[in-house]
């Protein structure tokens, strides 16, 4: 579903013309960016307590260093940019070369542990789990990846990326608001900036209910918030 079945959704779910006016596109905008950070959040509490990839996460799932892509570098301190769209950790190794015999070089993963920065600086300060090229460790400091020891190997590393932000674009014509897909253009031929969920369509259901969760609370706080207005008046009228 795009941006609009899915609002269409969310109408019969609230009651369109009993509600409908409470839902603008920029308070549409409001809540699916809320929701698209909530499912994200979901979905990682899922992996956390499995530690499975589901379908549904396989979308921001990036690796670095595989077949497809240039394997991470440290510095001379063992400091690694992290890409700019990174989000959560998941697993990491080393790529190392051992040689059987002169003939034989077998290429072998060597897992990074991540660590928090406590275990991390207890590691680093300790002759017996000191970590090596077969044990590295690793833990996020200002804003980089540090892995230690420092190596001239590279690193495979996957992590979940941020979810773009969901965006709905429209145009107005004839009075009604006209929902503009990604890849339409404006009357005025300027593109829409529209950005759908990335979510699956095993997904979409949840979103729906999630977003009119979203509006069902905003719209009570402000049928209350009315309300108490309409008490306060009659108060001031006594």
């Amino acid at each position: 579903m795009n941006l609009q079945e899915i609002l269409n959704n969310v109408y019969t779910s609230l009651g369109k013309d009993q509600y409908g006016g409470y839902i603008t596109p920029e308070s549409y905008n409001e809540a699916i960016r809320y929701v698209n950070q909530e499912q994200i959040n979901d979905l990682l509490k899922v992996f956390e307590e499995k530690r499975e990839i589901t379908d549904d996460l396989i979308p921001f799932v990036i690796t670095k260093g595989d077949n497809n892509s240039t394997p991470l570098r440290q510095d001379n301190f063992g400091y690694v940019n992290l890409p700019e769209d990174y989000w959560y950790y998941i697993r990491a190794h080393f790529l190392t070369f051992d040689s059987e015999d002169c003939d034989t070089v077998s290429i072998e993963p060597r897992p990074i542990e991540f660590l928090n920065q406590a275990d991390f600086g207890y590691r680093i300060g300790t002759n017996i789990l000191k970590p090596t090229v077969k044990h590295p460790i690793a833990a996020i400091q200002n804003n980089k990846w540090l892995v230690q020891p420092v190596t001239t190997q590279g690193i495979v590393f996957t992590y979940l990326r941020k979810p773009n932000d969901p965006n709905y674009d429209y145009d107005i014509i004839n009075g009604e608001i006209i929902y503009l897909p990604p890849g339409t253009f404006h009357a005025d031929g300027s593109p829409s900036t529209s950005v759908e969920f990335e979510y699956p369509d095993s997904v979409h259901l949840n979103l729906i209910q999630l977003i009119v969760k979203y509006f069902s609370i905003n719209i009570r706080s402000e049928f209350n918030l009315n309300a108490l207005d309409i008490q306060k008046g009659q108060q001031g009228t006594l």
